[in-house]
């Protein structure tokens, strides 16, 4: 439901992307305006604009409240959350960049599904829990808890560039989830997650630049998980080299 106009004065006029690849030869931009009010955020623009303007403006949106992550948006060329960057006059909303446009705002989130699936984004366990709830300290999880803020918007995946020019990357949203799993103390699972990140497309595609970081809006530091993984993974290949020639120092 929209925010009723008032409080503000003026208009807010936005452009925004528009394109129906099922009708439409190229995208388009078209501009519209919606009364100003306090606290205005974009996706108060899109609901005014759909809801009681009647524009058929194609965009997700869920929760309201940066929880859900279905809302992304690219706004004025910077990922952001609908539901809470400030609407700006002479803003520009795009849909984010380096996924399949289904219809306006509205992206193809397929490819990730693929590539989370890929990286077996579940608990692995090699044997059932003696009892519930599991005794578990808050230290063993703070590492895991880190990871797991991430909300699945995939803002981190349309800032990073690698991902423009090398779309088999894994990206930085599938690297967060393993990530936490492999800081899980009840996972079993690491080694398949790392046999999968280690081949031409996974961890070493990424060249540390650090935008996904930049503008995850949960602080779940998708450049910091592939770190962690590339650790790992370095260890693990350590480990084996030693095993290799019959002993020595373990790394």
């Amino acid at each position: 439901m929209s925010r009723q106009p008032g409080g503000e004065g003026g208009d807010i006029h936005v452009t925004i992307y528009r394109f129906d690849p099922s009708t439409d030869a190229a995208p388009r931009y078209e501009q519209y305006s919606a009364p100003r009010t306090k606290y205005m955020r974009i996706i108060d623009v899109l609901e005014y604009l759909t809801e009681v303007k009647g524009i058929g403006i194609a965009y997700r949106s869920s929760c309201g409240i940066k929880k859900c992550g279905t809302c992304g948006v690219m706004a004025n060329g910077v990922p952001k959350l609908a539901c809470y960057e400030a609407a700006q006059d002479g803003m520009t909303i795009e849909p984010l960049r380096n996924f399949r446009v289904i219809r306006d705002l509205v992206t193809d989130r397929a490819p990730y599904q693929e590539k989370i699936d890929s990286i077996t984004p579940f608990l692995v366990r090699d044997s059932q829990p003696g009892k519930f709830p599991e005794d578990l300290r808050h230290s063993q999880m703070i590492e895991r808890n880190r990871f797991d803020q991430c909300i699945t918007c995939l803002l981190c995946v349309a800032a990073c560039p690698i991902m423009e020019s090398n779309p088999s990357f894994v990206g930085p949203a599938a690297a967060t989830r393993a990530a936490a799993l492999l800081e899980d103390v009840r996972d079993a699972g690491a080694e398949a997650r790392l046999d999968t990140l280690a081949d031409e497309f996974g961890l070493w595609r990424c060249h540390m630049i650090g935008e996904c970081t930049e503008v995850c809006p949960a602080h779940a530091e998708p450049a910091l998980a592939i770190q962690r993984l590339r650790r790992r993974s370095v260890k693990r290949t350590l480990r084996a080299m030693v095993r290799r020639v019959g002993g020595g120092h373990r790394p």
